[in-house]
């Protein structure tokens, strides 16, 4: 069992404390109504019996108990309480379990010693734009980061190159950070060559890429060579 502040850093690399909302989204997942998971107290309907050892969720949730400030353990084999990493003010968010079906959501004190399930961090989910205003050497591209994989987003940006599958060993843009929408700008292209593009976003985890696009640069203006007659 572990204060909010240890929880915090209980997971091993590679995963980490669930946030409120990734909590609500499991519990969405399971059959409770959006409403229903943004309040407080006791919500639901089976959701906590699917959670529970047993069933159906593969969550497997047993009766731990929780630890008081002053040192007591409580409710061991009758409940259980799991720290997310959302602050509410000095408390922060918890979700509690008993023998009832239905599932406790509300703030706690963070001095408290209560369970903690670790969230894999996954890479971040990108998709690659089309490439536009295609010139001699310079073309304009971009991309989405449609999730951050449970991570900071930290670089975010198109690579490309004249071989398949480029990545940010190659030629690359950096254009900011976190999820959503960035517009890049390709440079020091060659003429009549074919690039292919690939966004990209990395996070704690490392770097996922978007689906390969490819173009061609337009081809240059042909040398005029004058002599004298």
């Amino acid at each position: 069992l572990y204060s909010w502040s240890a929880a915090e850093s209980a997971c091993p690399s590679g995963w980490r404390l669930p946030a409120d909302q990734d909590v609500k989204t499991l519990e969405i997942e399971l059959g409770m109504s959006v409403a229903e998971a943004d309040n407080t107290g006791l919500r639901g309907t089976d959701q906590g019996t699917q959670l529970k050892k047993g069933g159906s969720s593969g969550f497997d949730m047993l009766y731990s108990g929780y630890r008081s400030e002053s040192g007591s353990y409580l409710t061991l084999g009758t409940g259980a309480t799991f720290w997310t990493s959302t602050e509410s003010g000095g408390s922060a968010w918890y979700r509690g379990f008993d023998t009832n079906s239905q599932i406790h959501r509300a703030t706690f004190e963070k001095g408290y010693g209560f369970s903690v399930r670790c969230l894999k961090i996954e890479l971040p989910v990108v998709t690659t734009e089309t490439i536009s205003s295609i010139t001699e050497n310079s073309a304009a591209g971009g991309g989405e980061v449609t999730s951050d994989g449970g991570a900071d987003v930290t670089a975010r940006g198109v690579c490309w190159s004249t071989s398949h599958n480029p990545d940010i060993g190659d030629d690359h843009t950096t254009d900011g950070s976190g999820t959503g929408s960035f517009v890049s700008t390709l440079t020091g292209l060659d003429p009549n060559t074919q690039y292919y593009v690939r966004a990209y976003a990395t996070n704690s985890e490392g770097t996922g890429y978007g689906d390969e696009v490819s173009f061609y640069t337009e081809a240059g203006l042909p040398e005029l060579i004058t002599a004298v007659v």
